[in-house]
C-alpha cells in the first residue's frame, strides 16, 4: 500500500484497498483496516471537487471507517466519520445509504451512553425506514437488510 501514489490512484485500486480493509476487519485486524481506510478517507476529502471520485464512494469510505472505529470501541471518532458520510449524502442524495449511517450513529451513541441522542437517531431511522417502505417494497426485506451485520460495511 505504501507504494501507491494516492494522487494517481485509479478507481480499481481504490476498490481493492477498500475491500482489503474490509478483509482486515473480518479477521479482527482493526488497526490495519483503520490505517487503510483513514488514508482512503483523506484521499476522498482531498479529491472532493474532483470528478474521478464519486460522492457515493466518498460516503462509503467514511461509512466503512466509522464501522471500523466502532469495532475498535471508539464511538466519538466513529461519530465524526458518520457526520462526514451524512453530510455527503445530504448534499448528493442517497436516502437508503443514510439509514446505514444512522444505524452506526445509534450504536456509537449507545456506546457513549448518550441515550437522548440514541433515541433521536432511532426515531429518525424509523421515520426514514417507513418512508422507504412506502417507496420501495416490503418492510421485512428492508428490515432484514438494514439489521444484517454483513451489510454494516459497504463494498462498492
Amino acid at each position: 500500500m505504501d507504494k501507491i501514489e494516492f494522487a494517481e490512484m485509479s478507481e480499481v485500486q481504490l476498490w481493492i484497498l477498500n475491500n482489503l480493509a474490509i478483509g482486515h476487519m473480518w479477521r479482527g485486524e482493526y488497526r490495519e483496516s483503520a490505517s487503510i481506510l483513514l488514508r482512503l478517507c483523506r484521499y476522498g476529502q482531498k479529491s472532493a471537487g474532483d470528478v474521478r471520485l464519486s460522492w457515493s464512494v466518498r460516503a462509503a469510505l467514511c461509512h466503512n471507517m466509522a464501522v471500523c472505529l466502532l469495532e475498535m470501541e471508539k464511538p466519538k471518532e466513529a461519530l465524526y466519520f458518520c457526520d462526514q458520510a451524512i453530510a455527503i449524502l445530504q448534499k448528493e442524495g442517497g436516502l437508503s445509504s443514510v439509514l446505514y449511517v444512522l444505524r452506526l450513529q445509534m450504536e456509537a451513541y449507545r456506546m457513549l451512553q448518550d441515550m437522548d441522542a440514541y433515541y433521536r437517531a432511532q426515531t429518525l431511522l424509523h421515520h426514514l425506514n417507513c418512508h422507504l417502505v412506502k417507496e420501495k417494497g416490503s418492510r421485512a426485506q428492508i428490515e432484514k437488510r438494514l439489521w444484517d451485520r454483513r451489510t454494516l460495511f459497504v463494498i462498492f
